[in-house]
């Protein structure tokens, strides 16, 4: 019922929202703890991003992002999920999604060797 506990604030200033921190299972007013998700390259230079979700997650899309650079307008969608469905990926994209872990990871099409830089991002909203 406060501004803080909106879906879109972030209580504890630590750049995730609380619809983020909600996905995550993460502690919205503890900026301290487990950011909730890692990354790391496969064999073959792409690069995964792994998060663990809730299991059921209706009413929120959820979207990987990518950009080269920082730039608002640069960032393309790697892979969504609106609620309960399946994912979507863009060409050459994979998602591991286990739907008894809630375990993601979203392997980018792109490698580290072919980008001079390259920035993930996890988004949250309330599906539409």
């Amino acid at each position: 019922g406060t501004p803080d506990a909106a879906p879109d604030a972030d209580f504890d200033h630590d750049g995730k929202s609380n619809l983020i921190e909600y996905l995550l299972g993460t502690n919205p007013t503890n900026s301290l703890g487990d950011p909730g998700y890692t990354t790391d390259q496969d064999e073959s230079g792409h690069v995964r991003f792994h998060f663990t979700r809730l299991l059921l997650i209706p009413g929120i899309t959820v979207r990987i992002v990518a950009s080269d650079t920082l730039d608002a307008a640069g960032w393309t969608t790697l892979a969504s999920k609106v609620g309960n469905d399946p994912w979507t990926t863009a060409d050459g994209v994979t998602v591991s999604d286990d739907p008894a872990t809630g375990a993601v990871v979203v392997t980018d099409s792109a490698t580290i060797d072919s980008k001079p830089a390259r920035f993930l991002r996890l988004e949250a909203s309330k599906a539409e």
